[in-house]
């Protein structure tokens, strides 16, 4: 069975090949975009204290959806394909993006904000 199944993956290398690149390719993506929204997400909610709450909530809750109903759901707006999956991966990888920037802006030194304050004209 695994000669058979090694056989398989040398014989078609070039298929397994272009899909590794292709999920590679929608992984780094979508890490980018999760990247992008969750860092100024996380920002805008350690400025506006008032909505960090409402914000971890609502990105916490999105996490506990499981990957397959999350599939199912997202399914009848942008079809079966690679924008699904790039939409459902950067929804679960907003969690940890907003939670790191977050806490990371909340637990600055006050003493360094203070010197990053006095350095700009």
């Amino acid at each position: 069975m695994l000669a058979q199944s090694w056989d398989l993956l040398v014989q078609r290398r070039d298929f397994f090949w272009g899909l590794l690149l292709e999920h590679v390719e929608i992984c780094l993506v979508a890490v980018l975009i999760a990247t992008v929204f969750g860092g100024i997400a996380g920002i805008l909610i350690s400025e506006y204290r008032k909505a960090a709450k409402p914000t971890l909530v609502v990105v916490n809750f999105l996490y506990t959806i499981p990957s397959i109903s999350m599939l199912g759901f997202l399914i009848p707006f942008s079809g079966v394909g690679d924008a699904t999956a790039i939409i459902a991966l950067t929804i679960y990888a907003l969690l940890p993006m907003v939670r790191s920037a977050y806490t990371g802006m909340t637990n600055v030194d006050p003493a360094i904000m203070e010197a990053a304050r006095c350095c700009v004209p």
